[in-house]
């Protein structure tokens, strides 16, 4: 027999996928015959796979002998999970600093620009912010830290990861139903005739004649996308702005800003590729001009990040060249 007592982590899972975890050697068709043969048992009853089980519910499981050798190699830690490392504000990884934390619970980082939130094609093993996250708070049991919410790999600035599997309920929770504060200032190009406005239109997920997706605004087959935004320091050629979101959408600030003929200096999606050319020999400008600059969660706190040197460095060249 093989018994375990949910802990913390694994609360509010489905048994499914709390075996599948705690088990990761374990075929799923291996857990869909235990769980149909009734050879698991949840408490003081026979599990169902969409059980939900809660901290300190006993799970007690009947393997036929010939699977038991799976149990055991899957007690080793998921080999996709760094070892931990020595550091706190400056992990070896790079890529990222500590700006608050609350142990066990929640951790905030602000990232630089051109490290992608999280694995996927393309991208090298490691690379990711959250595998970084990995080698700095190593996963702890079934759960490894996860993000709340991802930037697009070229915008810098705060990302919030849960530590726990209930403090990640809680920060989604709290996005989803847009409680968290999220603000980010970007360079756009053009002049505004408004002081602030909001942005309107439909996004539509396609896929990039450059590869990948993006998000093509006003389409009526896309889903509804709201943007705010507010004028900071008007120059000759573009607006810095400070710009809020109604809701969450991939490249939603790209592709609404481009679409009202406004696109984010440094864009290499969105943007206008001249212009691009010519702020990156003028005014030294090497990326996207977006920053998560705000945030805040209900009870949490609220947090800001200062815009990175070299974003700094492009606004001081504007000035230089004639603030209007």
């Amino acid at each position: 027999m093989i018994e375990f007592v949910a802990d913390r982590d694994e609360g509010g899972q489905r048994l499914d996928r709390l075996l599948r975890k705690r088990y990761p050697a374990l075929p799923l068709s291996r857990i869909f015959a235990l769980v149909r043969r009734k050879r698991v048992r949840l408490n003081d009853r026979h599990g169902q796979g969409s059980d939900r089980v809660e901290e300190g519910d006993r799970v007690r499981i009947f393997p036929p002998p010939e699977i038991l050798p799976l149990f055991d190699s899957a007690a080793a830690p998921p080999a996709s999970a760094p070892a931990p490392r020595a550091g706190f504000s400056a992990p070896p990884a790079g890529g990222f600093s500590v700006v608050a934390e609350e142990p066990g619970e929640w951790i905030l980082l602000d990232k630089e620009s051109g490290v992608p939130s999280q694995p996927g094609s393309g991208i090298a093993p490691g690379e990711s912010l959250v595998e970084r996250l990995w080698t700095l708070r190593p996963p702890r049991g079934s759960f490894r830290p996860a993000l709340a919410h991802r930037l697009d790999r070229e915008t810098s600035g705060l990302v919030m990861a849960a530590l726990s599997a209930p403090a990640l309920r809680e920060l989604a929770a709290a996005i989803r139903d847009r409680r968290a504060g999220k603000s980010y200032l970007a360079l756009a190009a053009g002049r505004m005739e408004r002081p602030e406005g909001t942005i309107r239109l439909r996004l539509e997920r396609v896929s990039s004649a450059r590869g990948g997706a993006k998000n093509l605004a006003g389409s009526e087959n896309g889903v509804e996308a709201v943007t705010r935004w507010k004028l900071e320091e008007q120059f000759a050629e573009c607006a810095l702005l400070r710009v809020e979101l109604g809701t969450g959408r991939m490249h939603q600030i790209r592709a609404h800003l481009s679409a009202v003929g406004h696109p984010l200096l440094g864009d290499d999606r969105y943007g206008d590729f001249g212009l691009n050319r010519r702020f990156r020999r003028d005014f030294g400008l090497r990326r996207l001009f977006l920053h998560a600059a705000r945030l805040s969660f209900p009870g949490l706190g609220s947090w800001e990040s200062p815009l990175p040197p070299e974003l700094v460095r492009t606004l001081e060249a504007l000035r230089r060249g004639g603030r209007e």
